[in-house]
């Protein structure tokens, strides 16, 4: 026991350093995780901002046509049209209540449905900023989902207009796709937590509610929270909320793939733990039977000193227990070479308190 103990006082020691070195590394990973996801949905919306950006200059151009200043709908229709032929973007002139007055996806002359008015904060932010970009929509009279930038004009007479370039949210999933690292998937989503686009299941899950569970963790510009996703499964999440259209973006990860490296270092330190256990076992076992050995044979001899009885010579490994067995034995059984040495020896450690001559 007190061999395992000598051994244990050496391993527990560089057994613990090495744990707090795992710990520490699995608490730095788990950390890089949680950056990586913010930095991550900040990579994501940089690409789809600048699409959105991209959006709002084809706005401006437009806006600066003649026919518009004018008044001219019909030539403003048709420069507009030319635009966005072959594509899927539709351009609509309307005004802040619920009046088109043109749309690209019909036919000038066409009557235009009403549409729904400006909600108060994209009009409060067309009155400071000059333009806005909306909440996900569906598409009249399609099942598809939509997002539009606007910018004000100055009509002709009375009040501004809203001039207006819209493109499917698909659209939005596929600029936003090549930033996506692999086996992360990625949310966007508007003001009120809808989803704009998503990297997987984006069909089923555009223009549907976020959990609001996971909505209500998105507080502040940016940031990381675990939560659960839609399909249950426990999430560590990064988010970026833009400053230029409000949307947020985030970056999840399964929390079991962020932790990953904690459970490797607490099964590295089991491991180690083990391993050294066993090795001390090993090694206590192999040197304390030769020592505990010796021990008995020189309880033995001492024991038969004590009775009067033969001593026979004790062979060990052990020197200290070899010169007490070979002084008794030479109080037993007569000088031996080493007699003068051993008898020394005895001595010795009787003035130190040691033990008896």
């Amino acid at each position: 026991m007190h061999l395992l103990g000598s051994i244990a006082a050496a391993i527990v020691p560089v057994w613990l350093f090495a744990a707090y070195l795992l710990v520490q590394y699995a608490l730095h990973e788990g950390y890089r995780f949680e950056q990586d996801a913010v930095q991550t949905a900040r990579q994501v919306s940089l690409v789809v901002e600048g699409e959105l950006v991209n959006l709002q200059t084809i706005l401006n151009g437009l806006s600066k046509s003649a026919a518009l200043a004018n008044g001219d709908l019909q030539t403003f229709h048709r420069e507009a049209l030319n635009l966005v032929r072959a594509t899927d973007r539709v351009v609509v002139l309307r005004d802040l209540g619920h009046t088109q007055l043109m749309n690209t996806g019909i036919g000038y002359g066409s009557n235009l449905p009403p549409v729904d008015p400006i909600a108060d904060h994209d009009r409060e932010r067309i009155r400071t900023s000059g333009f806005f970009v909306s909440d996900v929509f569906a598409a009249l009279g399609s099942s598809s989902y939509r997002v539009q930038i606007a910018i004000r004009v100055p009509a002709p007479k009375g009040e501004d207009l809203i001039l207006s370039i819209s493109v499917p949210t698909t659209r939005i999933r596929n600029v936003m796709m090549p930033a996506v690292p692999e086996g992360w998937t990625v949310g966007v989503g508007d003001r009120d937590g809808h989803f704009v686009a998503r990297s997987k299941l984006h069909e089923e899950m555009s223009g549907k509610p976020g959990l609001p569970e996971y909505v209500e963790k998105v507080v502040g510009r940016s940031g990381s929270f675990t939560s659960r996703n839609l399909e249950g499964t426990k999430l560590l999440a990064g988010f970026y909320r833009s400053s230029y259209s409000d949307w947020f973006y985030t970056a999840n990860l399964p929390l079991s793939v962020a932790q990953a490296p904690l459970w490797r270092s607490l099964a590295a330190i089991s491991g180690i733990g083990l391993l050294s256990l066993l090795v001390s076992i090993a090694l206590g076992s192999t040197v304390g039977r030769q020592f505990t050995g010796a021990t008995a044979d020189l309880a033995a001899r001492a024991e038969a000193l004590g009775q009067q009885r033969k001593v026979e010579p004790l062979y060990t490994s052990v020197k200290e227990f070899a010169a007490i067995a070979e002084a008794r034995w030479l109080r037993r059984s007569g000088p031996s070479p080493n007699a003068e040495r051993s008898w020394k020896l005895c001595w010795i450690r009787y003035r130190r308190g040691s033990g008896s001559p």
